[in-house]
């Protein structure tokens, strides 16, 4: 695996932010939620 130093660190960076965007798209989700409750209540 010959290529420039940070290259690897580079693929596992992507494979870390597909979890993190999956986890932010959950919090966005379930905060939609609740705002969309909230705002049926008022």
């Amino acid at each position: 695996m010959n290529g420039k130093p940070g290259e690897h660190q580079v693929e596992a960076g992507k494979e870390g932010n597909q979890f993190l965007d999956a986890v932010y798209w959950r919090l966005i989700i379930s905060d939609l939620h609740h705002f969309v409750i909230f705002i049926a209540v008022a």
